[in-house]
């Protein structure tokens, strides 16, 4: 994962990069990277730079602050977006999906219609558009019934929809020959008018919402689960979803305002920092204000020169934005790894346990696998790990056969967290969670300090850093299972393979260790455990595979392969289904 953020972070650079150096570089004057160095190295030293003055006039004047502009309005679309879509739990998500954009485009075009300057206009739409989410946030904590997240989505649906007419209506009034197209123009989004003066109004509001969602990013990620994980981990979710909501209102107001409303930045590149450096918002944000800042340069600089007039920015990211995400949909199929057991027969010598099993998870998905005692679940996964050889059929890893790998190859793909940790001696967590590096390293080798950064970083990520020091024979079943889940981290594997993994655990813990498998997946990886308890399953998985005598009876959607019925021929017992009074299901023995 380290290395895939690195690698992902380079790439967001490189784009960022790219789109400075052909925005300066392409146009009437272009000015090269050499001489934008000697320009901004002059600026700040004070020597002269024996550049002539056009370039100077183009780099400080001209481009430079269009430049900055589209630098500006492209991260901060594309942190909205990312942040917005992991507080809604939905990548379709985009930034003005609480009225945002709307709220702006009503203030602006207010603005125009009562002949306001450049700088009233941008005013208004930036007070259009913080007050629109204030007033969806106000309506949707008035009403208190159902999911909060849905509730609010919904309100600003509504609340949208009222600023359209606003805005439609203060067209119909409008001057057509002079108001009017300088509301359309201003609608499809440009930065033809961006000069230094409005870089301040637009930068400040860009940092402090940035600044902002920085210091929340750790928090941003348990706030991803489901409402009632975030809350059971400790979260406050009501004062937290106000102030993500905040900051990113505050970006997104501040870059309709300087540039008009330009869509697709925020849904698409979220998509696409998450495929370079992962789901984690510490990583996240700063990507995507990288792509987001590169994207739009290029977009800028194509709206300027692919003809005789500019053309507006709302067009060309809608033209380039749809197929690319499109491309994107169907690239994210083919990114996503696999482990897959093909018409599976396992056992050991002399004895079958299993036959004819195919299952498979992708990155990102949890399954879960039910069965009574002695239905082979644990000898299924066993055998799926390549510990035990299968007597039929195949279990490949991303089409290649698991046979095919080393041990190190994979141990370093799948993290195994066993039903019960049997060690002999008592080493402390610390030394336990190193173990998990041992397929990182040669025969001989010892483990590096980045070996052990990433131990101590399992621990912490686990909320057990505290723990690191004491033995694993001192301490309770539910750290020590959380223990267990770091030194399969500390693998650095796609996938993690848990049996049974709240056995013999109290109610607290079971909860703890659950909220772990859903967080798992969403840090990109595939999760496969098995359980007794239908609930959990319930609750933490995507799908489900019923698996009776060695065979499986079912396989699905857990909401819908989960009923009384399906239970009830699983464990050979009646199985009562209770629907509690806000619409979830739970299962009771009959």
């Amino acid at each position: 994962m380290q290395a895939r953020a690195i690698g992902g972070n380079a790439i967001a650079f490189a784009v960022l990069v790219a789109g400075i150096a052909v925005a300066f570089a392409v146009g009437r004057f272009p000015v090269t990277l050499p001489e934008l160095g000697v320009a901004l190295w002059s600026r700040v030293t004070g020597m002269p730079s024996g550049l002539s003055p056009s370039v100077e006039a183009v780099v400080f004047s001209i481009r430079g602050p269009r430049v900055v502009a589209a630098l500006a309005c492209g991260a901060a679309l594309a942190i909205a977006g990312a942040a917005f879509q992991g507080l809604f739990r939905n990548p379709l998500v985009s930034p003005d999906i609480l009225g945002a954009s709307s709220g702006a485009a009503l203030g602006a075009v207010l603005g125009i219609f009562l002949s306001f300057g450049i700088f009233g206009i941008q005013a208004a739409a930036f007070a259009g558009g913080l007050l629109a989410v204030a007033a969806v946030y106000a309506v949707g904590s008035t009403i208190r019934s159902g999911d909060p997240i849905l509730t609010l989505v919904l309100t600003g649906v509504v609340v949208g929809a009222l600023l359209g007419a606003g805005v439609g209506l203060i067209k119909v009034l409008a001057d057509p020959y002079n108001q009017l197209p300088a509301m359309t123009f201003w609608l499809l989004g440009s930065l033809s008018a961006a000069n230094a003066r409005d870089l301040v109004p637009l930068i400040a509001p860009v940092i402090l919402g940035a600044v902002v969602l920085m210091a929340l990013r750790w928090r941003m990620n348990a706030l991803s689960l489901p409402e009632e994980e975030a809350r059971a981990l400790g979260l406050p979710t009501g004062p937290l979803r106000l102030a993500i909501v905040a900051a990113a209102t505050l970006v997104t107001a501040a870059s309709v305002a300087a540039a008009g409303i330009i869509g697709w930045v925020g849904l698409v590149v979220p998509h696409l920092a998450r495929f370079l450096v992962g789901p984690d918002f510490g990583r996240l944000i700063p990507a995507s204000a990288m792509l987001g800042g590169g994207y739009l340069l290029l977009i800028d600089t194509l709206a300027r020169t692919i003809g005789p007039v500019e053309v507006p920015l709302g067009i060309l990211t809608a033209v380039i934005g749809t197929p690319f995400f499109i491309w994107l949909l169907a690239t994210a199929r083919r990114l996503v790894m696999s482990l897959a057991a093909d018409h599976l027969a396992f056992g050991y010598p002399r004895h079958a346990v299993g036959r004819d099993v195919t299952l498979a998870i992708g990155s990102g998905e949890v399954l879960a696998l039910l069965g009574p005692n002695g239905g082979g679940k644990t000898t299924l996964l066993k055998t799926m790990l390549g510990l035990i050889p299968p007597q039929g059929g195949a279990v490949t890893l991303d089409g290649r056969p698991l046979a095919s790998l080393s041990i190190p190859e994979r141990a370093r793909l799948i993290g195994y967290v066993p039903q019960a940790h049997g060690g002999t001696f008592a080493f402390t967590a610390f030394e336990v969670v190193l173990m998990g590096r041992t397929a990182h390293g040669g025969l001989f080798a010892r483990p590096t300090a980045r070996d052990r950064e990433i131990a101590l970083a399992m621990l912490d990520r686990l909320g057990i850093a505290h723990l690191a020091e004491r033995r694993t024979t001192m301490i309770s079943g539910g750290e020590r299972q959380l223990v267990l889940i770091a030194r399969a981290l500390a693998q650095e594997p796609r996938f993690v393979v848990l049996d049974e993994p709240t056995a013999s655990l109290d109610f607290g813990n079971q909860g703890k260790v659950m909220a772990q498998v859903r967080r798992l997946a969403a840090d990109g990886l595939g999760v496969l455990f098995t359980t007794h308890d239908p609930n959990q399953a319930l609750g933490h998985a995507d799908r489900v595979a019923l698996l009776r005598g060695g065979a499986v009876i079912a396989a699905g959607v857990a909401s819908k392969i989960l009923t009384s019925e399906q239970l009830a021929a699983l464990y050979g017992a009646p199985v009562e289904t209770v629907v509690e009074a806000g619409g979830r299901t739970a299962f009771l023995p009959g």
